[in-house]
């Protein structure tokens, strides 16, 4: 009976090692972890566009800005450059050489007055030549003709002078000088062209950090066709921003207004938040609430504003 029972005391004691570490597997194992939302870029994790949210808008910011440190670490300044300011880069020209640019002045002067004596040598030849034809008589063709294709070739040559007094002049270059011209010509090629391939890049990685439900609502879009063809990150980036502001989730209206103007007028600055950031997203929080229909316009305040300063009772709508 004893052994039995320790027996069944062991038994039970398996049983409820068995039972805890179940019970423990089970809690483990039935912990559901918080659902985060990921794009293609592992490096950007949490960091994505989607819409719908109260946070969308700023969610949009803040991976904008990750975007950008993680796009520049890899792809260079040029394209880093173009999302941190939101203007496309455009790589500045290529200089001509130092030297020769040192001898323009003189090089231009010579150029003109060269210019000039020939439009003067062409212009008395002109005239010559239209007193030879002058004084043949008009009956006398044969002698004409070849003395007025004479003076087409005159025109022809004046009309090319002429042309080319209006053209950009450029002091011709030594045999160094013509090597650095190339180099820099060279240079300047594949800099162009490096910049489209990172647009191309930053583009797919922008594309790739928008949720599937964004990504249908820009297909909607008419401007999308545009924007895929041409892959530039910039036109992405307004397809993103006009979609997400316009936040088209499935809200019920009037709770969708009043939940955007109180997230106006109840947002602080945080005390670790410096003036530029808490501005940029004061600024894109009232974005959102503009985009749902949000009027911040006070009209009675404005019309006393505008008494005050005189402007009789006019009132802004």
């Amino acid at each position: 009976m004893t052994g039995r029972g320790r027996g069944r005391g062991g038994n039970a004691g398996r049983g409820n090692n068995n039972n805890n570490n179940s019970r423990g597997g089970r809690g483990r194992g039935g912990i559901r972890p918080k659902s985060t939302k990921t794009g293609v870029t592992k490096e950007l994790e949490g960091n994505i566009f989607d819409l719908g949210e109260r946070s969308s808008a700023d969610l949009m910011r803040t991976t904008q800005i990750q975007i950008t440190q993680y796009v520049g670490s890899i792809y260079g300044g040029d394209i880093m450059g173009e999302l941190q300011t939101k203007k496309e880069f455009f790589a500045p020209l290529p200089t001509y050489p130092e030297t020769a640019t040192a001898r323009m002045p003189a090089y231009e002067a010579f150029h003109n007055a060269k210019q000039s004596n020939n439009l003067a040598k062409l212009r008395k030849k002109k005239t010559r030549l239209q007193a030879e034809i002058d004084a043949i008589p008009i009956s006398n063709t044969a002698e004409i003709e070849p003395l007025e294709e004479k003076m087409y070739d005159i025109d022809n040559e004046i009309l090319q002078l002429e042309y080319e007094a209006g053209l950009e002049i450029k002091v011709p270059l030594d045999e160094e000088e013509k090597g650095l011209w190339k180099q820099r010509e060279r240079a300047y090629g594949e800099r162009v062209s490096r910049h489209i391939v990172n647009q191309q890049k930053a583009f797919a990685v922008i594309l790739g950090q928008c949720t599937t439900r964004l990504q249908e609502k820009m297909h909607d879009d008419p401007q999308w066709e545009t924007v895929d063809k041409n892959q530039k990150p910039l036109e992405l980036y307004s397809l993103i921003e006009r979609v997400v502001l316009k936040q088209t989730g499935d809200e019920y209206q009037p709770c969708n207004l009043v939940e955007n103007l109180l997230a106006v007028l109840t947002m602080k600055q945080q005390n670790n938040q410096s003036n530029a950031l808490w501005y940029e997203k004061f600024s894109t929080r009232v974005d959102v609430a503009e985009s749902v229909g949000v009027n911040l316009t006070n009209s009675p305040a404005c019309g006393t504003t505008a008494t005050r300063q005189g402007h009789g009772e006019t009132m802004i709508p």
